[in-house]
């Protein structure tokens, strides 16, 4: 008569720690990158428009945004002017400027979470009660919590 063997595979807290931060990542890349591709720029068509109110469109803001060359809080400014594509231009300005405040400034919701989800995959993990949705702002604090731990144990 045979027997047969259980293995039980052992992980160290380390190990699991580790393999819950790559799961917890490639979830929020992932949730980034579907977001993004919804929002992703399609080719802009100029037409002519007159209009009564004198603005910046969005192409206009994005190079000045780009050169750098300007205060954050007028780089804000300039994106808030912006009506169509406001909240991309302001995640721009966010990213370029390293101001995640800005990101309180999109109208959308999916916005306002991708660009705070931007600074976290950076390890800024303050911006976490920013984040308008439940389940991402729960994975964002438990991604904080284990970098905490992580820090702990390289103490």
């Amino acid at each position: 008569m045979r027997r047969k063997l259980k293995l039980r595979p052992t992980i160290d807290e380390g190990s699991f720690a580790l393999s819950y931060v790559v799961v917890v990542f490639l979830t929020i890349a992932t949730f980034i990158l579907i977001l993004t591709v919804q929002y992703e720029e399609k080719p802009e068509i100029v037409t002519p428009v007159i209009t009564m109110q004198e603005g910046i469109s969005f192409s206009e803001a994005m190079k000045i945004i780009e050169k750098g060359d300007k205060t954050p809080e007028k780089a804000k400014e300039i994106c808030l002017e912006v009506e169509e594509r406001r909240d991309k231009c302001l995640f721009h300005a966010a990213k370029n400027y390293n101001e995640p405040e800005f990101c309180s400034q999109t109208k959308n919701e999916n916005f306002n979470d991708i660009c705070f989800m931007y600074f976290v995959v950076n390890y800024e993990y303050d911006v976490c009660e920013n984040i308008k949705k439940s389940n991402i702002r729960a994975s964002c604090s438990a991604l904080k919590r284990l970098r905490e731990i992580e820090g702990e144990h390289h103490v």
